[in-house]
């Protein structure tokens, strides 16, 4: 008989019970876990799952599973999403109640990524051909967020002084979306993608990278510090931190656009150029076997899983251990190691507003004039909104089609 071991979502994700009955089983083992909502399974279960953006500090457990100086399972923050965020990530003091982390961060207890074990195959994929289209721009870029956390919407408006770009999606659209394409057919005919990141915070790269490298075009990005441990070589990606300004940025796209050559030096990985040692370290699997063979994402699920039979072998094993002992047994027998007597580290790692600097000096006046024009209108509606309901009610009773003023009420 297979054992299955229970790990608690106390929040919601993305939605009431998504997780509840997710099982964890192609780790190669004798055991399975399974992720509920139910909080009634609390005493069963090895670990306590928080999902971030729908954590609530008023929403916890009951204090024997929430006070670390009585409770006897670890607490787990989750998610996928930039920490910029949430401000009570970049807090110390408030992470102290959480034992270990599972984020896009790689150095994450559980560490998550946006990448399957196939970005290797979408690298070398061979580049499809252009279309012929002459009616666009060098650059695309595609965006559905209208508010990220960095302000980008700045700097590209200002790039686009200098360089021309076609823009899909939701926010400052120039440029319909095609009938019956997708993200890959739209961008693999145009020289540069737009890979710029919502947030610049460590460790975030998103599938925006993944879809220039899969259409064959030069990713302009815009992110982590760091981009060595997704970069197929040294100059595959075009970095707007390494130019003064937009402008300057411009420019160089511009010589790129008239030297052929010097543009497809940025493609050698799609044509055997050989691939950087830090990017063959994360994500080449053609050598690896167990557990090494999986996704970032299934790797970290099964050292879960793993952790959570641990937890649950320990209980079974010592049913009156006091909690002292536990963190005991949790701190030096699981790997990894929870972080229980320091708390999780605070992630600090966020530029918010990044750029700002670009906002327009009066765009506030646009905003001020924008809202004052809403009040005005409210205000000529509700003073104009009676009379012409008397009028209205008046009109009707001299034609006999209502016998009192209460017929329509004013409200």
């Amino acid at each position: 008989m297979v054992e299955d071991y229970k790990i608690l979502f106390w929040t919601e994700y993305f939605g009431k019970g998504t997780r509840e009955g997710y099982k964890i089983s192609n780790c190669g083992t004798e055991y399975t876990c399974t992720f509920t909502h139910d909080r009634a399974q609390i005493g069963n279960s090895s670990l306590l799952y928080f999902h971030i953006p729908e954590y609530k500090p008023e929403d916890l457990p009951p204090e024997q599973y929430r006070d670390k100086s009585i409770r006897k399972i670890p607490w787990v923050l989750f998610s996928a999403e930039s920490t910029a965020n949430y401000p009570f990530m970049a807090n110390k003091e408030k992470l102290q109640i959480f034992d270990y982390s599972s984020t896009y961060r790689r150095d994450s207890h559980f560490p998550i990524s946006y990448f399957g074990n196939d970005l290797m195959e979408v690298v070398l994929r061979p580049q499809a051909p252009r279309g012929n289209n002459t009616d666009r721009a060098s650059i695309a870029w595609i965006v559905s967020n209208c508010n990220a956390n960095n302000n980008r919407n700045y700097y590209v408006k200002e790039l686009m002084k200098y360089i021309d770009i076609d823009i899909y999606g939701h926010c400052m659209e120039n440029k319909k979306w095609p009938e019956g394409k997708d993200t890959t057919e739209i961008i693999q005919d145009y020289e540069f993608y737009l890979a710029f990141e919502n947030s610049n915070c460590q460790d975030y790269v998103t599938e925006k990278l993944a879809n220039a490298f899969a259409a064959g075009v030069v990713p302009i990005v815009d992110g982590p510090k760091s981009y060595d441990f997704v970069s197929p070589t040294a100059n595959a990606l075009i970095n707007i931190n390494a130019f003064e300004n937009p402008r300057e940025l411009a420019e160089y796209l511009h010589s790129l656009l008239a030297d052929r050559d010097k543009y497809n030096e940025l493609l050698s990985y799609k044509q055997g150029a050989p691939l950087s040692p830090a990017f063959l370290k994360e994500w080449d699997y053609s050598n690896k076997t167990g557990l090494d063979a999986l996704s970032i994402v299934e790797r970290s699920n099964c050292n879960v899983c793993r952790v959570a039979r641990d937890i649950a072998i320990f209980k079974q094993s010592h049913p009156l251990a006091t909690a002292k002992e536990f963190w005991e047994f949790a701190t030096t027998q699981l790997t990894p190691a929870p972080d229980y007597h320091t708390g999780l580290p605070a992630d600090d790692s966020c530029i918010p507003s990044k750029w700002s600097i670009y906002r327009p000096s009066h765009a506030w006046l646009y905003s001020f004039l924008a809202l004052l024009g809403v009040v005005i209108i409210c205000i000529l509606i509700k003073f104009s909104y009676y009379p012409l309901k008397r009028r209205y009610i008046s009109s009707y009773k001299k034609l006999g089609n209502l016998e009192q003023d209460t017929a329509i009420p004013l409200e």
